[in-house]
């Protein structure tokens, strides 16, 4: 302590205030104020000081948050497009892939973005080895090739898979709506 004192009075720092900055029950950090001069702050500037230190911290608050929000938009960008490569890939729907991931994440104790990332940073071949050696890879593969051809057998009569580049009718009520065409 004697070292920060010789070291701010040496700057000319001879009177110093800290307000916690806080919001709700989270802590910020302080917002320290100094003075020239020996009892600079006297009763009426601390309240001051104290406003002061709750508008700060508000502003600091609201500043964590949209920083928070931007690195979850970009977090789920990159989560979604590696829940596309899966589908593509593995011809499986968006649920699957997103179980495929957690799982992923979860067996190989890395978190869920970098699991993402990892996809999208690798070939098909490597994607294919990641899910095999994880998730039982060929097995899969065979599981949702055996779903598929169910959900072949099940569709009414008469109806086809429709190309993801052909867009559906617009009527809601169409089996278009299921991903069918009659």
């Amino acid at each position: 302590m004697a070292r920060f004192v010789k070291a701010a009075t040496d700057r000319g720092v001879h009177c110093m205030a800290s307000f916690r900055l806080f919001v709700g029950r989270g802590n910020l950090g302080p917002l320290t104020l100094y003075g020239p001069e020996p009892n600079s702050f006297d009763g009426d500037a601390l309240p001051y000081g104290e406003i002061l230190a709750q508008h700060a911290a508000v502003a600091m608050a609201g500043a964590q948050a949209a920083d928070q929000l931007h690195r979850a938009i970009a977090s789920r960008d990159v989560i979604g497009q590696a829940k596309g490569i899966i589908m593509e890939r593995f011809h499986v729907d968006a649920v699957r892939a997103f179980e495929m991931l957690t799982r992923l994440s979860q067996e190989s104790n890395v978190k869920l973005l970098e699991v993402a990332k990892n996809v999208l940073d690798t070939t098909a071949d490597q994607v294919a080895g990641q899910l095999d050696s994880h998730l039982g890879g060929p097995a899969i593969l065979n599981e949702n090739r055996k779903a598929l051809s169910v959900l072949k057998r099940t569709a009414p009569t008469g109806t086809r898979p429709r190309p993801a580049s052909q867009p559906g009718p617009r009527n809601s009520n169409a089996a278009s709506g299921y991903g069918l065409d009659r």
